[in-house]
């Protein structure tokens, strides 16, 4: 209860208080905040080292308490600087994020099919947002909004939910699709990529009900493949976009468009946009920790688990 009542506090009014901060300030407090949750947080410690170590992320030659720290503070860094968000705006968004393969994203809108971002849960992702939206691209996110609401204290948390919605999502450049409310979304969806626009897809989201397991990390996952069967049936362009940490805020990487043949199938376009996310966790594992662990601690709640190996308890 005092929990939620800080955080509410936090979305409402020391938001701003954090944006005025001058980023070295930021930062020390990322590095403060972190070093607490580290001495701290033993439970959680656990936890991440072993979905690390089962994942193949953590092994003797990696020094654990580093890939721990560093885990701790991307997700520190991912948070908090989403307060710096009121600041960014069209005319200084160079300043902050830098794009890298723009020209994929370009070549992809000359084909004039539609373009399906695929943004996992991977580092600083949500500021792929802003970099792109605050740079003229006109942006569409299918998003499960609302439904994350605890049914405990009701009200106090429709107050935080609102709150940090309102400093966060509310100041991107996007369309939001929420596919809690619609659920016709597909066919929305159908529509935005038929007029040549733009959608982002969270490829780790845990939202609806087309799912294949798959080989990742070593161990069997489901994914969603709804993005690909899209990709299909619409000719649009499959971009993998993964979000770095990075000064002064995040570095947004466009990769080359997945290869689609003829006759494909989508577990095939799957399979290969799996073998792009590997390369990138295994390069930056701290940046796709954190969410490795709260697929684990969410698991119990999912009626499709991240990862299908959760029958031990924690």
């Amino acid at each position: 209860m005092i929990g939620d009542i800080f955080r509410l506090i936090f979305w409402r009014y020391l938001i701003t208080l954090f944006a005025s901060l001058p980023l070295s300030v930021l930062n020390s407090f990322i590095d403060l905040l972190t070093h607490l949750q580290i001495a701290l947080w033993y439970k959680r410690r656990n936890i991440l080292s072993r979905e690390l170590r089962k994942s193949g992320l953590l092994n003797k030659d990696i020094d654990h308490n580093r890939l721990i720290y560093q885990s701790f503070k991307s997700n520190n860094s991912r948070l908090l600087k989403k307060c710096l968000l009121p600041k960014i705006n069209n005319n200084n968004i160079d300043k902050f994020l830098q794009v890298d393969g723009l020209k994929h994203l370009e070549e992809a809108i000359k084909r004039g099919k539609g373009t399906i971002l695929l943004n996992p849960h991977f580092g600083p992702y949500l500021f792929v947002l802003p970099a792109l939206g605050h740079r003229g691209y006109s942006l569409n996110q299918i998003a499960l909004q609302g439904v994350q609401i605890k049914k405990k204290h009701k009200v106090l948390n429709k107050l935080i939910y609102y709150a940090k919605f309102d400093s966060i999502e509310g100041r991107m450049p996007i369309t939001f699709l929420n596919a809690a409310k619609n659920p016709m979304i597909m066919r929305t969806a159908i529509e935005i990529l038929a007029k040549n626009g733009i959608i982002l897809f969270a490829s780790t989201g845990r939202g609806g009900k087309s799912w294949h397991e798959v080989d990742f990390l070593g161990r069997k996952s489901t994914f969603n493949l709804i993005p690909f069967k899209l990709g299909i049936k619409m000719g649009a362009a499959l971009l993998p976009v993964f979000a770095l940490n990075s000064k002064p805020i995040a570095r947004i990487v466009i990769e080359k468009p997945l290869i689609v043949l003829d006759g494909d199938s989508p577990v095939n376009i799957l399979e290969q946009y799996i073998s792009k996310l590997s390369w990138y966790v295994m390069k930056y594992p701290d940046h796709f920790a954190i969410f490795l662990y709260e697929m684990r601690i969410k698991a119990g709640r999912d009626d499709h688990p991240f990862f299908t190996d959760y029958a031990e308890k924690l």
